[in-house]
């Protein structure tokens, strides 16, 4: 029999094996509803009036390492994300994009209110700046 040998470079295993993580923070005072990708409604807690501190969900969500979106989780590439009241009133939809060339362990994605009908998200990659963007969401 033949031996064969295979080599498989570290970085390609460690993006094959290792998925990063998403935490979700609610930085407003009401609770926000968001969908990742058309799956099932998430709701995120509204934050720690006293001190402002935002609140996240109890678990963090898979970003899969590749570009076929799951319903309900992140995927590298683009993303559909719908965020909601409630309490009802309309939705803001926004694309996120999750760049495929950086390696990251940990998106923090942090959502607020700009003014009382525009709400505004902030993506991390590791805690670092990556994307910004806001939409209209009527209370």
């Amino acid at each position: 029999m033949e031996d064969r040998k295979f080599r498989i470079s570290f970085k390609s295993f460690f993006k094959i094996v290792n998925m990063a993580k998403a935490f979700l923070f609610n930085t407003s005072a009401e609770t926000l509803s968001i969908s990742i990708n058309n799956g099932r409604s998430i709701n995120i807690p509204s934050a720690n009036t006293s001190n402002g501190q935002p609140s996240g969900l109890s678990q963090s969500i898979t970003v899969q390492n590749d570009t076929n979106p799951t319903p309900g989780q992140f995927c590298l590439g683009m993303n559909q994300v719908v965020l909601s009241s409630p309490s009802g009133g309309e939705t803001s939809n926004f694309t996120l994009e999750i760049p495929q060339d950086k390696w990251f362990e940990t998106l923090q994605l942090y959502i607020f209110w700009a003014d009382s009908h525009n709400i505004v998200w902030v993506a991390n990659l590791d805690g670092f700046y990556s994307a910004e963007t806001s939409g209209t969401l009527k209370r």
